[in-house]
């Protein structure tokens, strides 16, 4: 009786652990916290090669990137102003240190944020958890597609459909605020984000962007980020107003105080 009775418990057991490593093998399950792990992103040149910069110097040195004439005037003035200069009244919505200021930066630079995400899936939709500022992003699987141009809300985030490619989730991305940078780089609003998410391995899992935009582009710009998985995380509350001391004033200049 004892003998069958640990047989039983060890059938239980290996079951179980069976069942927990077919559910950490899915490819297309990416549940559970992550954390960006890239020391530098990526980005074709004209010439179609691969330029790698470290994250906390992209888009401020390098020869200047693909936009038209309009954008890239746009481009230089916010350079400007992240060098310290005072903002141009021309730039708008625009701002380079507006998250300094606890303004939301939206898609895509929140996904390469400093602080960690998480991957939740329900049958409709794959939600994007932040712990910065408890923000969320929202994948629709259910097979719809874009709302028309005249419904199309414009918001951070930006309106993402998703479906797979085998192992690879394909997100779409329109309906992004004109204050929401690509990579640093300004945008009209015909703007498009493409991703390709997939798991590299158990503990990988890598994003690539290609932001395109006829009106603000000259070709494609081109991202990569890569997340570890954090198996004992759990997302904390995060306020970027609670206590901020590195707000920036109009003039360019470090805020006196504490930012509310």
């Amino acid at each position: 009786m004892a003998i069958k009775l640990v047989l039983s418990l060890l059938s239980l057991v290996l079951a179980t652990q069976s069942g927990t490593q077919a559910k950490k093998s899915n490819p297309r399950d990416f549940s559970g916290v992550w954390m960006n792990k890239s020391l530098a992103t990526e980005q074709r040149d004209a010439r179609g090669d691969l330029v790698v910069r470290r994250r906390n110097d992209e888009i401020r040195e390098g020869p200047a990137p693909p936009l038209t004439a309009r954008y890239l005037a746009l481009y230089q003035k916010l350079r400007a102003q992240a060098r310290g200069e005072s903002r141009d009244p021309s730039l708008g919505k625009l701002d380079a240190n507006a998250s300094a200021n606890c303004v939301w930066i939206g898609t895509p630079g929140i996904m390469g944020w400093p602080f960690p995400i998480e991957f939740v899936h329900t049958d409709k939709r794959i939600f994007i958890l932040f712990e910065a500022e408890l923000q969320r992003r929202q994948i629709w699987m259910d097979g719809r597609k874009h709302p028309a141009e005249d419904e199309l809300e414009y918001t951070y985030m930006g309106h993402s459909i998703g479906r797979w490619e085998g192992n690879v989730l394909i997100v779409d991305t329109v309906g992004l605020r004109e204050e929401v940078l690509m990579f640093g780089l300004p945008h009209s609003e015909q703007v498009r984000i493409m991703e390709r998410i997939k798991l590299v391995d158990a503990d990988t899992l890598e994003d690539e962007f290609t932001v395109t935009d006829p009106k603000a582009f000259t070709q494609p710009v081109v991202r990569k980020i890569t997340y570890g998985r954090k198996q004992a995380w759990e997302l904390m509350e995060y306020s970027c107003t609670d206590n901020n001391r590195n707000g920036v004033t109009a003039d360019g200049k470090p805020a006196e105080g504490v930012v509310r």
